[in-house]
C-alpha cells in the first residue's frame, strides 16, 4: 500500500472511532507506524477532527427551547398516550441494542482473502478509487524507474497493441507487503470525472500471491466492480490487465 492510498482510506477515519476490522484501515494505520510523514499528515487530520467535534459538543441551545417543544408537543397529543408510545419506543431501542450486541458477539472475525481472486479485487477496487498515482509522465522509462525503485517487477512483457497505448503514469503498490507494478494508460476516449486512466496494468511475482495456481496461463476475462479485467499468468508473473471498456480490453491483449 503506498501512502496516497493510506491518505484515501484514512481521510474517513475518526480518532475516537475503532478501526474494526476493515484489512485496508488496518494496513494504512500499520504504515503510520513506518512512515514519518504519512504519520505527521495522519496526526494533523486527527487533530482536526478532534477540534471540530469538540466545538459542536460546545454548542449550547437556546434558553427555553426543550420547555417549547415539550409544551408544543403536549398540546397536540394526549400525555398519556405519549408516555406509551414512549415506553415502547424505549423497549424497542432495548431490544435492538441487545440484538446488535450478540450478533456482534457471534460474528466471525473478517479475513481478507489472500487467494488471487481477494488480489483482483483488491486491485480493481484500487483502479476505481480516486487514487494518486506516483508518477505521472508518459515516459515509461521514467515509470519503470520509479518502479525499479520500489522494488516492483519491471522485466514484464505486453502485447503489441498495449504497448501502442500512451502512458500516463504509474506507480508501487502493496499486495500483503510485496510490491505490485501499476502502469497506467489512455484509451483516448473519455474519462470519467476524476479518473486519470481507463486502462491499468498491475504485475505481481507470482510466488508473492497465495494460491497462484488459480491463475490460467490463458487470458481470463472478467468483469470486477466498474472494471472489466483479464489475468494470466506468464513466466514467473501474474498479470492483471483492467479497463473500463470490454472491447478496448479484448483489443489490447491482442
Amino acid at each position: 500500500m503506498t501512502t496516497q492510498e493510506a491518505k484515501q482510506i484514512l481521510i474517513a477515519h475518526r480518532p475516537w472511532s475503532e478501526a474494526g476490522d476493515d484489512p485496508e484501515v488496518q494496513e494504512a494505520l500499520a504504515l503510520c507506524r513506518t512512515d514519518t510523514g504519512l504519520a505527521e499528515w495522519f496526526a494533523e487530520h486527527c487533530a482536526r477532527q478532534t477540534a471540530v467535534r469538540t466545538k459542536f459538543q460546545g454548542i449550547t441551545p437556546p434558553a427555553g427551547l426543550q420547555q417549547q417543544i415539550v409544551s408544543e408537543y403536549r398540546a397536540s397529543v394526549n400525555a398519556a398516550k405519549l408516555r406509551r408510545r414512549l415506553v415502547a419506543v424505549a423497549a424497542c431501542l432495548v431490544i435492538g441494542i441487545a440484538g446488535l450486541f450478540i450478533i456482534q458477539s457471534n460474528r466471525s472475525p473478517v479475513r481478507e482473502d489472500l487467494s488471487f481472486n481477494g488480489y483482483r479485487n483488491r486491485m480493481a477496487r484500487t483502479a476505481l478509487r480516486a487514487y494518486g498515482m506516483d508518477v505521472e509522465t508518459n515516459d515509461l522509462a521514467a515509470v519503470q524507474a520509479h518502479l525499479r525503485a520500489g522494488q516492483a517487477p519491471t522485466d514484464y512483457s505486453t502485447s503489441v497493441a498495449l504497448t501502442q497505448a500512451p502512458v500516463v503514469g504509474g506507480g508501487v503498490l502493496s499486495w500483503q507487503s510485496k510490491p505490485v507494478a501499476m502502469v497506467c494508460y489512455q484509451t483516448g476516449k473519455p474519462l470519467p470525472v476524476g479518473m486519470k486512466s481507463d486502462l491499468i496494468l498491475f504485475v505481481i511475482e507470482k510466488q508473492n500471491v497465495r494460491r497462484g495456481e488459480e491463475v490460467p496461463e490463458a487470458q481470463d476475462i472478467r468483469k470486477v466492480s466498474e472494471w472489466f479485467t483479464a489475468s494470466w499468468r506468464a513466466g514467473d508473473k501474474i498479470y492483471l490487465l483492467a479497463a473500463l471498456d470490454e472491447v478496448e480490453l479484448r483489443k489490447r491483449l491482442q
